[in-house]
């Protein structure tokens, strides 16, 4: 186990001991590691945080007038929240011995103070002019398979620590092009190459898969020949070397899935704090409806009796739990509304919210009890966030799909009813049977019982690409907030020209102001746009007139 804060030898040497600073997790910092041997000092990724370099700074300077000696700052890779303070805390740059140690493509971006690949553009800010000399390394030539030419692991670099021992680095990169595993003794660092394929990170420039497929069996080969106690990572807490090992298993599966991921830069970025404040606003809503369709559905079955079907219907949903992701949502957004946090640590706490809630939803729990367009907005909701950070948000299924048909298929089964008393009365002899069904009716929600949908496509048959599912589901939501809005008929009519195929949406009745505001109608043409179309308005003297536009298949 290691200790935080403290002097502690590193297994397998003679001499050396480490002093590691580990951090909660997050996006602004990263871990930072100080090694000392009578001979040098090596200080491994101090970090973005200004009060850690103060610290580390105050612990080098005793040890220098302890006895002279070098520092050398080990980068396991260029990233900002890693090397930042190398180069911009003072007291640091300006010892008087001092090296930065590198991988030669993470020294070019340094020298060039490329705002991307040192990622300083997520974070808002330019990379400082680096002052410090900079020792760059290369990688070992790859064989014909991508791997080292020598079979056994081999060290691109070697630090002497004295007494005949070396902190060897190894290139494995993936999460940036110049990454580094860097080891000493039974110790060895592994900086981000645990959270290569994280939402957020998979994309980030200089990201690659591949390099990354590589990198993991360079990082298992090595623990495997060499015993390996330790594995320090640039985030969280420590790891053995087993407990490693089996991660890169899962880690190899993950990446073998991401064979497209859009590049995370500052325009995804944005995209995605935009996307996360319209989840929240829709999240207060849909949760509600959700959990207050539940509870009405279990006072009535108290209220017929069914006190223990009561009870198991209201332990299937998490409301307390839902509530205080919500509540913790509406408060990280209003402490980013007032500039307390960067646009990146905002995404990626709103992500590991969203990511709770996924994990307290089961919306398969609910079937039969909540309307499946309800359980399906759910679901869908924090499903299209966690992907749109994956990166997979304009990754679509499309597949050739007859346009007047699904809309029919759609009509009647928005006006199926589950009014069929009669056919609850004839399960009274199976009562678990009874309870489902008497729950469903109770649950029931007659959205477009009193509404006349009408489809129509005089130009015949229409094969548009879409996707699917993710069009049914949106469509229907659309009409849902038109229905609400008192409308007595939808009319859908399908048409075409040479170009593009258009589905048109009119309602009679006030309908003419309910997408006014920006934040009831984008999350709308984002859901459409996923689908594989288009949604445009057009205001008439009537009202509001709607169109889903679509390339022409093929």
């Amino acid at each position: 186990m290691l200790l935080n804060k403290t002097w502690q030898p590193i297994p397998g040497t003679r001499h050396a001991e480490i002093y590691p600073f580990l951090r909660k997790p997050d996006v602004l910092s990263a871990n930072a590691f100080l090694v000392r041997t009578p001979e040098v000092i090596l200080l491994v990724d101090p970090g973005a945080c200004r009060d850690q370099a103060a610290a580390i700074h105050a612990l080098i300077d005793e040890l220098i007038r302890e006895k002279p000696r070098p520092v050398l700052v080990h980068l396991t890779h260029c990233h900002i929240d890693h090397s930042l303070q190398a180069v911009e805390y003072g007291p640091l740059r300006e010892l008087s011995d001092i090296q930065l140690v590198m991988h030669e493509a993470g020294a070019g971006a340094l020298r060039a103070g490329d705002r991307r690949l040192t990622v300083a553009d997520l974070f808002g800010r330019q990379y400082p002019p680096v002052m410090l000399p900079i020792r760059a390394f290369a990688s070992l030539p790859r064989g014909e398979s991508g791997r080292p030419a020598a079979e056994q692991v081999l060290p691109c670099h070697r630090t002497p620590l004295g007494s005949g021992e070396f902190a060897d680095l190894f290139h494995t990169p993936g999460h940036s092009p110049d990454s580094v595993c860097l080891r000493i003794g039974r110790l060895l660092i592994i900086g981000d190459l645990l959270t290569t394929v994280s939402p957020m990170v998979a994309g980030i420039t200089g990201w690659s898969r591949d390099d990354f497929l590589h990198s993991l069996e360079t990082v298992g080969r090595l623990i495997d020949a060499s015993p390996i106690d330790l594995c320090l990572p640039g985030h969280g807490h420590e790891l053995t070397g087993t407990a490693v090992k089996e991660l890169l298993h899962g880690l190899r599966t993950q990446a073998e899935c991401l064979d497209a991921v859009e590049e995370m830069n500052e325009g995804r970025l944005l995209d995605t704090v935009a996307h996360a404040l319209e989840l929240l606003e829709e999240a207060q809503t849909i949760f509600t409806m959700v959990a207050g369709r539940l509870y009405y559905v279990c006072y009535h079955l108290e209220e017929l009796g069914e006190c223990e079907a009561a009870d198991q219907y209201r332990n299937l949903l998490s409301a307390d739990g839902i509530d205080a992701c919500i509540s913790h949502l509406d408060q990280l957004t209003e402490s980013w509304r007032r500039g307390e946090r960067l646009n990146l640590e905002f995404a990626y706490k709103v992500l590991s919210i969203v990511q709770k809630m996924r994990q307290s939803f089961d919306p398969e729990q609910l079937n039969g009890v909540i309307h499946r367009s309800l359980l399906k907005r759910s679901a869908s909701l924090l499903t299209d966030f966690i992907e749109m950070a994956q990166g997979k948000s304009r990754q679509r299924s499309c597949c050739p799909t007859d346009l007047p048909a699904l809309l029919e298929e759609l009509r009647r089964g928005w006006k199926s009813s589950l009014r069929a008393d009669q056919a609850i009365l004839e399960t009274s002899h199976d009562h678990p049977l009874f309870v489902a069904r008497l729950a469903a009716r109770i649950g029931y929600l007659p959205i477009f019982d009193d509404v006349e949908i009408r489809c129509s496509a005089p130009d015949g048959f229409h094969t548009v690409p879409m996707d699917r599912e993710r069009f049914s589901e949106a469509l229907t939501s659309f009409l849902e907030v038109i229905a609400g809005a008192h409308a007595g008929r939808i009319e859908l009519l399908t048409m075409s020209d040479p170009h593009e195929v258009r589905l048109a949406i009119t309602a009679d009745g006030r309908h003419a102001d309910l997408f006014h505001d920006a934040r009831h109608w984008q999350p709308f043409q984002r859901k459409f746009a996923r689908s594989g179309g288009r949604l445009c308005r057009e205001m008439t003297d009537d009202g509001a007139d709607y169109q889903i536009r679509f390339g022409r298949e093929g």
